[in-house]
């Protein structure tokens, strides 16, 4: 399968605002915890890794706090297509899992679904 974007997915690395590692974590990592810890459905992960690699950096606010992401070098950026690209070789290269149980029903309709605020930064 040929890739249609230029860096290799394990050089990117992105800066994590609360993480302590000045390098930054690894691409996949990121992936990984947008769709297994924070359970976000493929859709909206794949919205955000796309601003992610097309501007650079983006802010998630959501029920635990604010996270800041950032690409660590500026020659990772990507066009839409090749971000689009290597978000869904990603997806291709994951084991399919059986979905996960219905959840029960639950007393308070407001917390069926998770609301969070994206704030997309241009690099300076």
């Amino acid at each position: 399968m040929p890739k249609n974007y230029p860096t290799d997915p394990k050089d990117i690395l992105i800066r994590v605002e609360e993480s302590a590692e000045q390098g930054g974590k690894a691409y996949f990592q990121i992936l990984h915890a947008f769709m297994g810890t924070l359970q976000y459905e493929e859709d909206m992960a794949r919205a955000i890794i796309i601003q992610l690699m097309t501007l650079g950096k983006l802010r998630i606010d959501g029920e635990g706090g604010s996270k800041r992401y950032e690409l660590v070098r500026e020659e990772d950026l990507l066009s839409e297509p090749e971000a689009k690209a290597l978000f869904d070789d990603f997806i291709a290269s994951q084991v399919k899992r059986p979905p996960p149980p219905k959840p029960a029903p639950q007393a308070d309709p407001a917390a069926k679904s998770k609301t969070i605020s994206i704030s997309v930064q241009r690099p300076r």
